[in-house]
């Protein structure tokens, strides 16, 4: 009986990919499959349709724009930090400065 089972739940080559479906009834969950369709993308968008999605996804560019904008302030901050402690010693004195006044117990 248990080789039957195991048939059942295999893989087959034409298996239409399925999103479960779950509905909780009377202390039981049902677990469902319901085929779902693999639509392909319109080649003629009007432009209307793409302006619209251009509208409905601004807040993402918004977002990656200032997520990379972010980064590269970092990153000339850190190269200024490298330059200064180059040509200088005043990220070494402030370091010795901090040191000093926190009071940090060693051993």
């Amino acid at each position: 009986m248990s080789k039957q089972k195991n048939k059942k739940f295999k893989r087959q080559k034409n298996h239409q990919s399925a999103a479960p479906i779950v509905s909780v009834a009377s202390n039981r969950t049902v677990v469902s499959e319901m085929p779902i369709e693999r639509l392909a993308p319109a080649k003629s968008e009007s432009p209307a349709i793409a302006q619209v999605t251009l509208d409905e996804y601004a807040y993402v560019r918004k977002d990656i724009r200032m997520i990379l904008l972010t980064i590269l302030m970092l990153v000339v901050l850190l190269a200024a930090a490298l330059i200064i402690n180059e040509k200088t010693s005043l990220l070494r004195d402030f370091g010795d400065w901090i040191y000093r006044i926190s009071n940090f117990q060693t051993s």
